[in-house]
């Protein structure tokens, strides 16, 4: 399952196979728990491309809506930047009124059964991306703007250069700002007291030569932190941020026989507190 925060609710998205083989199909699920409140809202309610990828590669909050990205849906499109299909698509879940979302003609809504306040978009051919969503190694929501805010990815794929794009949540167009990519790994998450994006700086392994590394592994992190510059969606620059990385990582001595698989900063919802989280397997 993917596991997302939207405010005060935990957003929990997955799949499961009812019946048995051949005739077996996939069913979603999504489950929302509210912290403040202790509500449970279940529902089998799932985008059919997030429900047949298994989960979502990536979701991301900004303010009271649920990003989903996806790569499976089976409509494709012609990127008009890099002239090549590629599938996959974004969703959205908003939670609470949303008025904006209501009167966007771009999106059609279904709410869940259990809990109304949430939708998911629900389009047969849901707007697309300009790259592969599986391929996306760093993101981060820029400040409020008078326009909506702004997503920065950094993404690449099949025939795509990597680099990174920007959406406009009120233009709800995708637009490449560069052949660089954010200096961190996963979540950058936005810093007031520094005006900086903060994240895990990140790295490409040493041990492996370009034609062993994969879309899993062609970006890690060193553990040190990062603070990197926010981009202004409004300029015209195609040269990377500026940025700085800490002295010291945040990574203690892993014990004979354990491998670091995943790590991730997290926000811990005031300002300038985050917690290291570990993946660790033995």
């Amino acid at each position: 399952m993917h596991f997302a925060a939207l405010g005060s609710s935990i957003v929990a998205t997955g799949f499961y196979l009812r019946g048995t083989p051949p005739s077996t199909s996939y069913e979603g699920v999504t489950v929302v728990y509210d912290t403040r409140t202790a509500e449970l809202a279940t529902s089998d309610l799932l985008p059919c491309g997030i429900r047949h990828n298994g989960v979502c590669d990536r979701a991301v909050a900004i303010g009271n809506r649920l990003y989903a990205f996806e790569s499976y849906t089976n409509e494709s499109f012609r990127c008009p930047a890099c002239e090549v299909v590629l599938p996959g698509g974004l969703h959205y879940l908003p939670a609470g009124e949303d008025d904006a979302a209501e009167e966007d003609e771009r999106w059609k809504w279904r709410p869940l059964p259990n809990s109304p306040r949430f939708s998911w978009s629900w389009n047969d051919t849901p707007p697309e991306l300009p790259f592969d969503a599986q391929s996306i190694s760093s993101y981060a929501v820029q400040p409020r703007g008078s326009r909506g805010r702004t997503l920065s990815v950094s993404a690449g794929g099949w025939r795509v250069d990597v680099g990174t794009f920007t959406y406009g949540t009120g233009s709800g167009k995708w637009k490449r700002r560069g052949d660089w990519e954010l200096p961190f790994r996963g979540h950058g998450h936005y810093d007031a007291d520094l005006d900086a994006w903060v994240g895990l700086h990140s790295v490409k392994p040493e041990d492996e030569t370009l034609e062993d590394l994969t879309w899993e592994t062609i970006k890690t992190t060193d553990g040190h932190l990062c603070a990197c510059r926010v981009t202004s969606a409004a300029s015209a620059s195609r040269q990377p941020p500026e940025w700085k990385v800490s002295k010291e990582t945040l990574f203690r001595q892993d014990p004979p026989g354990w491998t670091r698989l995943e790590a991730r900063l997290v926000y811990m919802g005031h300002r300038g507190e985050y917690c290291l989280v570990e993946h660790l397997l033995y």
